[in-house]
């Protein structure tokens, strides 16, 4: 955006007026010359006598040089409406409509200068906003979904204990009530988390960008943090991390290389592989993790960083389907691609690109 900005551009609306005004003289001076030529053709001739002559004079000194301007003026003033003065009261009329919540709002494109790129960044405006009040709407409905499903299962469960307490319930199955009452409040909780997170980095136009770190340090502190996990599954890990440098937002890129090794671990099948490889090419820094767990279904693979997606909802009952989206904003927030290569019973590949 900058650099465009700054891009210098032929002023072509300046020169389409200054063609118009040059328009419009050659205009008057073929329309004087054509009543020259019509007078001279029927033998108009000056009048002779001196009081005729002082009024012709007169007229040609204090009145004609106004009307002439005036037609000029008048005559410029009608062409400038129609190449600048509608096109931009078209503009104004349809912002408001913008305004008022209407997106459907297009403008006619004419002609190719300043004020047709103006209108042609209206109208993708338009479009990007209609766009975005669709998914605003989306998510606000996915949201309602998503919370309604462990709010209703911890109520059942809490109206199934205060009925079964009047005849005295079981400790076993107050346990296991107790449990599922946990476990639906820490998705609920993992859930607001996670849109809370969405929020602040779609409403953050600037993210810090300076941070000199390793991240194979950060690969390597996560894997130590979830070593109960995946010592629980006997999985062996097999890290080939280059010890590079990278400039970024280490936070952000923290919770990224999280969320990716947390998938792997939960998706991974008992005394399982997980490989993560992290070094430098041309093309710049890459991150890769591997599973030899379930995989991912192809037509899943194109869904799986949308809101609220689960490719398996049997193995990811505690996800709240938002970690892969929040992957995906967080790098396009930072300068970076996600990308998955899977096969059903082979495992999953996700592979993390930044540039420089």
């Amino acid at each position: 955006m900058e650099n465009s900005a700054k891009k210098k551009r032929f002023p072509r609306l300046s020169l389409k007026i200054i063609l118009t005004l040059f328009a419009v003289l050659i205009a008057v001076y073929i329309v004087m010359s054509a009543v020259f030529a019509i007078a001279r053709a029927t033998g108009f001739r000056f009048p002779e006598d001196r009081e005729a002559i002082d009024v012709w004079v007169h007229f040609m000194v204090y009145a004609f040089p106004p009307i002439l301007g005036l037609s000029i003026i008048a005559l410029f003033a009608f062409a400038l409406n129609y190449i600048v003065v509608a096109r931009i009261c078209r503009l104004e009329a349809a912002t408001d409509e913008v305004a008022k919540g209407n997106f459907d709002i297009r403008v006619e494109v004419r002609g190719r200068d300043e004020l047709s790129d103006l209108t042609e960044s209206f109208n993708r405006m338009s479009a990007e906003l209609k766009q975005n009040e669709y998914l605003s709407k989306e998510f606000i409905r996915n949201v309602s979904h998503e919370f309604k499903t462990p709010i209703s299962a911890i109520r059942a469960y809490g109206e199934l204990i205060e009925t079964e307490a009047e005849g005295g319930i079981d400790p076993s199955t107050l346990k296991e009530y107790a449990h599922i009452i946990m476990k639906e409040s820490d998705r609920l909780t993992l859930m607001s988390k996670s849109i809370l997170q969405l929020s602040l980095l779609d409403s953050t136009t600037i993210i810090k960008k300076d941070d000199y770190f390793r991240p194979a340090e950060q690969i390597r502190d996560i894997f130590r943090l979830m070593q109960v996990a995946w010592s629980e599954k006997n999985i062996t890990l097999d890290l080939r991390l280059e010890e590079l440098t990278i400039t970024s937002n280490a936070q952000l890129l923290y919770q990224v290389w999280q969320n990716l090794i947390s998938n792997a671990i939960k998706f991974s099948n008992d005394y399982g592989t997980i490989r993560a490889e992290l070094s430098r090419d041309e093309q710049g820094v890459f991150f890769t993790v591997a599973d030899n767990g379930i995989g991912i279904k192809p037509e899943d693979q194109a869904k799986i960083f949308d809101h609220f997606f689960m490719a398996d909802t049997s193995r990811n009952t505690e996800g709240s389907g938002l970690g892969l989206a929040i992957i995906k904003k967080v790098l396009s927030k930072i300068g970076g691609t996600v990308s998955v290569e899977s096969e059903i019973g082979e495992g999953a590949m996700f592979c993390v690109r930044l540039a420089g």
